[in-house]
């Protein structure tokens, strides 16, 4: 059922993201040039489907009745059941999907075509465009971001099938896989992306599935898994270019099965361009057209690169170390962060400073493990350390493991230094996410895993694991699991209520508004604002964007001239204060007197639904992200060419 599954879900992605990619390119990015493609590519992939589907082996309920019996197995299901509650009852808020992925989609689909959007924020022009033309029918057809998180939950619930598959061809036994098939979907950043829109879940589904279905291919000896295999590759870059090294694992597992594709020439040859066009190869020829850099790193952050290779695996592999020890809730964080600069020699201080993302390096840690920084997790990381303990004092077993295997996860390990030696973000234990993947296949085969399992303590640890998960999950700002702001807002309310709360309050505040943040500023656009533009960078555009496609908006650069914005058919502006200041040293008040505009009034604090009755109802708040952003919206007046606050 689960490979069934997986093979409909990659068939579908491919469909999605090449009838994405076809109609931008005929400039019918469109209701009709969707319901047009989809229909057509419906009926030439219903036997592809059937097909997919045929190959599932016999489905009983009462099986699936005794697995649930077995502790691991019911948390795991546990768990997904949370997720599709979570799901269910919160809007997605994950800052980047809501800052440029929702945004990027929604820019093509509102101009009808994929274009370059004219922007000082790079990242809506640089990064793989395989998620957002998933997303795009469903905005388009559902109008609304609500449903987006679907796609995630499904790859999380296809997870346990896969990693057992993985697990058992890089060598480990089979309790042993069976128990890590559902202890690795549990880590944090698994668990807390299932119920959201964040892309790293995705990247290790599809990097999963391309390996796990490349095994398949071996013993079933069918070419459809291999296709289908090859097209989950592709799929894994589609999402992020930095799941590129998991092609060489990849490849490992499907060479014994390469010399299925003579078989079928032609069918191969279709899927291997469907294949180059679904993966990050478009992207790479638009970066390179527009910034001189295939990556887009070039643009995006031109100081980090020509690092030495020892300083980013290093650097990369202690960030990990200490992000994914941390506790779920770590109150001193500030503390660590303050002092840990402090540690670092000056020489090492400033290659650390120039190579890395601010905190990278640093070994950064926060509050509290979020959708925005999780990693694996205090829990599984204990497990894994142990697992690693067990491996360096058992004695070597008397078997002989395949050449296959061994193979494997020599190349499960070099994809993964090849990632640590090429990154140097600041959430690295999140964006790892797709290689724990191979750590843990690396680790699990080693020997004295079926002995480790078996011991009671090792069963306690389990256990300890997935409360801290459930722990973490219940309390998680962006869909808690208890009334979080009714019982916060009571103690805050007291006579004198604790910093702590007053924080807690704050944290779970900003992340039920997120999703909406900008809707004051949105609110006091005029009815006839149909065609606005934005001075923003990594803001919360997709707020300004509701309810989706009643209007339009277009980036601007504060150094763009007047002209300009009449020649773009510009009606009003929507300007946040300290971007502008970072794209002109002019003061605000030279620049709206050189355009005989008057300022009204800017507001500086968290009030929202202030207005004033001069030419339109304003209103300026802060933006909840830094807690120090200002928004201003004020109007272009076309007929005079004046702008009016």
């Amino acid at each position: 059922m689960t490979f069934a599954l997986t093979r409909i879900w990659i068939i579908l992605s491919t469909l999605l993201i090449c009838t994405g990619w076809i109609l931008s390119a005929l400039g019918q990015l469109n209701r009709a040039g969707y319901g047009v493609a989809l229909g057509l590519a419906a009926l030439a992939t219903v036997p592809l489907v059937r097909r997919a589907w045929k190959l599932r082996p016999h489905f009983r309920a009462t099986p699936l009745r005794r697995r649930l019996r077995r502790p691991l197995a019911l948390a795991f299901f546990f768990f997904a059941t949370l997720t599709f509650i979570g799901g269910l009852l919160y809007a997605p808020n994950n800052y980047d999907a809501l800052a440029y992925r929702v945004p990027r989609t929604l820019h093509w689909l509102a101009t009808g075509h994929w274009h370059w959007i004219h922007s000082t924020f790079d990242r809506l022009n640089t990064r793989s465009a395989g998620g957002e033309w998933t997303m795009a029918p469903l905005l388009l057809f559902f109008g609304t971001e609500r449903v987006l998180w679907l796609p995630n939950f499904f790859m999380f619930a296809a997870m346990p099938g896969l990693l057992f598959t993985l697990l058992r061809g890089c060598g480990a036994v089979r309790r042993v896989a069976w128990q890590w098939m559902w202890i690795l979907p549990c880590g944090y950043c698994f668990l807390l992306q299932a119920g959201g829109i964040s892309n790293d879940l995705p990247g290790a589904f599809f990097g999963l599935a391309a390996i796990a279905l490349a095994l398949r291919a071996r013993k079933s000896g069918r070419v459809a898994d291999l296709w289908c295999s090859g097209l989950a590759a592709a799929l894994a870059t589609s999402v992020k270019a930095s799941n590129i090294p998991f092609g060489l694992p990849w490849l490992v597992a499907a060479w014994p099965s390469l010399r299925l594709l003579a078989t079928r020439p032609v069918a191969t040859t279709t899927i291997a361009l469907a294949g180059l066009l679904t993966s990050f190869l478009p992207s790479a020829i638009l970066n390179a057209k527009y910034c001189g850099d295939w990556s887009g790193a070039k643009l995006e952050q031109p100081g980090l690169s020509g690092a030495p290779a020892w300083l980013m695996l290093s650097g990369n592999a202690a960030g990990l170390t200490v992000q994914n020890l941390t506790p779920p809730i770590f109150p001193i964080a500030s503390r660590w962060n303050d002092h840990v600069h402090s540690w670092l020699p000056a020489g090492l201080r400033e290659k650390v400073k120039r190579h890395f993302e601010s905190g990278g390096g640093m070994i950064k840690i926060d509050e509290m493990q979020i959708e925005e920084n999780a990693g694996l997790g205090f829990g599984i990381s204990i497990l894994l350390v142990v697992a690693v303990a067990a491996a360096l004092v058992a004695r070597r077993k008397k078997i002989i493991l395949l050449n296959t295997s061994r193979t494997l996860r020599w190349a499960c390990a070099i994809a993964t230094l090849v990632f640590m030696a090429s990154i140097g973000m600041s959430a690295v234990a999140r964006i790892f996410a797709p290689y724990y993947v191979l750590v843990v296949a690396v680790i699990v085969a080693a020997s004295g895993q079926e002995s480790l399992t078996r011991r009671r303590w090792w069963h306690a640890l389990t256990a300890m694991q997935f409360a801290c998960a459930l722990l973490l999950f219940i309390v998680t700002p962006a869909r808690p699991l208890w009334p979080a702001l009714t019982v916060l807002e009571k103690l805050a309310a007291r006579a004198a209520p604790s910093a702590t709360v007053q924080r807690m309050l704050e944290v779970y505040t900003v992340q039920r508004v997120r999703p909406d943040v900008m809707a004051p500023v949105r609110d006091a656009l005029p009815p006839g604002a149909q065609n606005v533009g934005l001075v923003t960078n990594d803001d919360l555009e997709t707020s300004f964007w509701r309810p989706f496609f009643s209007r339009t908006f277009q980036h601007v650069i504060a150094t763009d001239a007047p002209e300009t914005l009449t020649a773009r058919d510009i009606e009003w502006l929507v300007i946040s204060d300290d971007v502008f200041y970072r794209q002109t040293k002019e003061p605000l008040a030279e620049w709206l007197a050189a355009r005989d505009a008057e300022l009204i009034r800017t507001l500086q604090d968290k009030a929202v639904g202030v207005g004033m009755n001069v030419h339109m109802e304003v209103t300026l708040t802060r933006l909840l992200k830094d807690g120090d952003r200002v928004v201003g919206a004020f109007g272009y007046k076309r007929e005079t060419g004046q702008f009016v606050v």
